[in-house]
């Protein structure tokens, strides 16, 4: 008898620790957009993997990257190919490529924005290049060698002051993300990460505003380019996500979810097996928990 009970207290322990495998960054936070790249790429459109049809469309010179150009660089993983295009040209459409989502995210109270970069060759990220810009005046672009600015129709509402290393990196792939809570009455406030295959997320800059404040909207978002083709980033992009919320400040993702969101871009099995994985591991060790009552 006493074998019985501890045979079911080893496996209930195991139950719990496996739901615990699922990352935090895939339970609760509303996917609103997500394009990882690795579904065909045809007629120049992205298809969407958050499951809203919010398919993105290729412009300019950019192209469906080849197979094993993404993050993990495995079979079956591909990017978005800006190389095609001039770090920071401000002239279309020679300056380069994007893929864009016309549509508007509307009302959001707090959002996220998150993707991988990769520059072409020894080149930083830099001359205002863009790794997003919304037609409303929301941006995230490459200031200087390893700078980055959040910008609102040419307010900076977040930006780091000092190099970052990470963000410097030339020919690697880095993790960036911006988070943005306007869910406090009179403040927002912004925050960007970076990480890379080697390094968890980190804070690298913060700020705060009085005048940008309550629910705002993504409008048209364009990624690795104005919408009109300036400000080219040149280089890959993957894994590009946008989270969000209408009330509420839990679409800005904490650094803990957005290190579990890096994690599955390095990986080459993607999110959803993962989660069907712990999900079979799950349903084994209830039927062991039952074949062991029915033995006792």
């Amino acid at each position: 008898m006493k074998n019985k009970y501890n045979i079911k207290k080893i496996l209930i322990r195991l139950l719990s620790a496996s739901l615990c495998l699922v990352p935090l960054g895939a339970r609760a936070q509303t996917l609103l957009l997500h394009y990882d790249f690795n579904q065909p790429v045809v007629d120049g459109t992205v298809p969407d993997r958050s499951g809203n049809n919010r398919d993105g469309t290729l412009a300019g010179s950019a192209t469906w990257g080849a197979d094993k150009t993404g993050v993990s660089g495995a079979a079956g993983d591909h990017a978005f190919d800006n190389t095609a295009s001039t770090m920071g040209l401000n002239t279309a459409p020679t300056g380069g490529g994007r893929v864009g989502y016309t549509q508007s995210l509307d009302s959001l109270t707090s959002f996220t924005i998150s993707m991988w970069f990769k520059t072409d060759g020894a080149q930083p990220l830099a001359s205002s290049a863009r790794l997003f810009d919304a037609s409303n005046g929301f941006l995230l672009a490459g200031t200087s060698n390893g700078k980055l600015s959040f910008n609102y129709s040419g307010t900076v509402l977040a930006a780091n002051a000092t190099s970052d290393p990470i963000l410097a990196a030339q020919d690697e792939w880095v993790f960036v993300a911006v988070t943005w809570d306007g869910s406090v009455a009179g403040q927002s406030t912004v925050k960007i990460y970076a990480g890379s295959s080697a390094q968890t997320v980190s804070l690298v800059a913060s700020g705060t505003s009085a005048t940008i404040v309550g629910a705002q909207s993504l409008a048209a978002l364009s990624f690795g380019a104005t919408g009109s083709l300036g400000r080219a980033f040149d280089g890959w992009l993957d894994d590009i996500r946008v989270y969000g919320e209408t009330s509420g400040a839990s679409g800005a993702l904490s650094a803990e979810a957005l290190d579990a969101i890096r994690l599955a871009g390095l990986s080459q099995i993607p999110e959803p097996a993962t989660s069907a994985t712990v999900a079979g591991g799950v349903a084994l060790l209830v039927l062991a928990m039952c074949a062991c009552r029915r033995r006792h």
